[in-house]
């Protein structure tokens, strides 16, 4: 077999199995975007002026060939409009009353692990 071939078949390989890998990582990478919608809903209700947001706090997922993303946060349809002053401000200041990096900084480590496991399994 030449150098070419044999690259060629350890991309067909790789390929494989980053596909194969794909749902267990979504898995992962779910869980995690659950822990942090969980605590920015926490954030919220504790809030006496953006209490109303928690309910609007979502996630949606984006799922292709070879990646998998998450977006955290509030959901303008469901009511989710006031979270752009809550966590960025508005015309007349405010921004930071409630925490946008915390629960994604917090969520990280226990992600990272996660992953360090499943992949040390393989």
């Amino acid at each position: 077999m030449s150098e070419i071939e044999g690259l060629r078949e350890l991309s067909a390989d790789l390929g494989r199995i980053a596909a194969e890998a794909l749902p267990e990582v979504d898995r992962i990478a779910q869980k995690g975007a659950q822990n942090v919608k969980d605590a920015m809903v926490e954030d919220a209700q504790g809030s006496r002026s953006f209490r109303p947001i928690a309910r609007s706090i979502s996630y949606d997922r984006s799922y292709g060939v070879g990646q998998v993303a998450y977006e955290v946060g509030p959901d303008k349809s469901r009511g989710g409009q006031l979270g752009v002053i809550a966590y960025f401000g508005g015309a007349n200041g405010g921004g930071g009353t409630l925490d946008i990096d915390g629960p994604l900084k917090a969520e990280e480590p226990r992600l990272m692990a996660q992953l360090d496991k499943w992949l040390g399994g393989l």
